[in-house]
């Protein structure tokens, strides 16, 4: 492992250690027709301080990446997850509070032998603003607001995935995700920025036009994907049954719907719960079909 940068407290927590080889290889095992080891095991790196989140009150650290087992890639994709309120407060720690809710998880958390995402990537967890609020519970993501904020976020977390693992691949498909309270920092996040997919987890509290726009852009040019699952009857619905409507729309003109990269669906899943039950089927396939989540019945056209 190298050294931090100056000012960042970092350390890592492998889930094997990096290296060029296995075992069995060491050992001379290795046999033709046999998967090659990866160059990069998978890993975590837990970052004290980030220049850019140094506005953000709270309890560090200030960051966690995760990746999965890799060859060497040309490219890496960067998934990016905005997190809800908590309800630890200002106290909360990323690590022990948000990672396991987060729905960044290469496999199921409840059952860690199933296959996920397996597509090189590199999980990006900042941590909010504490601002409190009525609830006491708020965080915010006030440092990703302005333009280009995100880039310098996605460059910082590749810089220091390069200097942990020894590789520099460049950027691959940008992925933002969302939960809860982290919602209303992504409608800010995409007045300016282009993901190629986004995945909401009953986090549309607020007015969700810069989601709808930037839907019907991707729509339109044939590319990118949503996902958007919300509570029936709860704070998210409304906003989600509007994103439902426009893409419905949207895909209809594009000559395109249904589309299952496409979707808005409810759930009876508890809230806390949506990210972990679901995160990890939507990161290995955006198309999937997701068990406890389903359409609203559509309503009938006027005549």
């Amino acid at each position: 492992p190298v050294e931090p940068a100056p000012g960042d407290l970092a350390f890592t927590i492998p889930e094997a250690p990096v290296s060029e080889g296995t075992e069995s290889e060491a050992a001379g095992e290795s046999s033709p027709g046999r998967l090659a080891p990866p160059h990069v095991a998978a890993g975590r790196l837990i970052v004290d301080q980030v220049p850019l989140l140094r506005s953000h009150a709270g309890t560090p650290p200030d960051m966690v990446l995760s990746w999965n087992a890799m060859q060497s890639p040309a490219a890496i994709d960067v998934v990016v997850h905005l997190h809800g309120f908590s309800a630890r407060g200002r106290s909360m720690q990323l690590p022990a509070d948000i990672v396991p809710v987060s729905g960044l998880d290469f496999t199921d958390p409840q059952d860690p032998s199933s296959v996920g995402r397996i597509s090189p990537t590199l999980l990006v967890l900042p941590r909010g603003n504490f601002f409190g609020g009525r609830s006491g519970r708020g965080y915010n993501f006030p440092a990703l607001h302005p333009p280009g904020a995100l880039s310098e976020l996605v460059d910082d977390a590749l810089a220091r995935f390069g200097a942990q693992t020894g590789t520099h691949p460049a950027p691959g498909r940008l992925i933002l995700t969302a939960h809860s309270g982290g919602g209303a920092s992504l409608m800010r996040i995409l007045r300016y920025a282009d993901p190629d997919e986004v995945h909401t987890f009953d986090a549309l509290y607020t007015d969700p036009s810069p989601l709808i726009a930037w839907a019907r852009q991707r729509i339109a040019r044939g590319s990118g994907a949503m996902r958007v699952l919300y509570r029936p009857g709860e704070g998210t619905a409304e906003a989600s049954h509007a994103v439902e409507a426009a893409i419905h729309r949207a895909l209809e003109a594009a000559g395109a719907y249904p589309n299952p990269r496409w979707r808005v669906e409810s759930t009876r899943v508890a809230h806390m719960d949506i990210p972990p039950r679901f995160g990890w089927r939507l990161l290995a396939d955006v198309s999937a079909d997701l068990p406890g989540a389903g359409h609203r019945p559509a309503a009938p056209r006027p005549g």
